[in-house]
């Protein structure tokens, strides 16, 4: 949805939005992207799907985003004791990426309800 948002604006309107998105290895990737294809559809958001399966998904995340103008990554928030191990963990998972938001879903949201 943010980055459907992002689109609203003139600056950024022709910019297209991808979905990365990490498919545990032995998992349905068809279902993956049906499911995916109906949430998109449902939040009315024009997007490409790309599934990874196996190997190391961030570090491939990672390389397929590195001409993006705008990565938007999800994250969890830390425990209140792991802020600096979070910290550290997420520069890495990050990466060299260029422009990066994180974004922590408040959840209970359906859009397919």
């Amino acid at each position: 949805l943010l980055a459907y948002l992002l689109t609203l604006n003139p600056a950024w309107r022709n910019h297209p939005i991808r979905l990365v998105f990490s498919v545990p290895e032995g998992s349905d990737a068809a279902k993956a992207e049906e499911q995916l294809t109906k949430l998109t559809t449902a939040a009315r958001v024009k997007a490409r799907l790309e599934l990874i399966s196996g190997g190391e998904p961030l570090a491939e995340m990672r390389r397929r985003s590195q001409g993006a103008a705008l990565v938007l990554m999800g994250f969890e928030p830390p425990p209140e004791d792991g802020e600096i191990e979070a910290l550290e963990q997420i520069r890495a998972d990050i990466g060299d990426l260029p422009r990066v938001i994180l974004v922590n879903s408040a959840g209970g949201i359906s859009l397919v309800a």
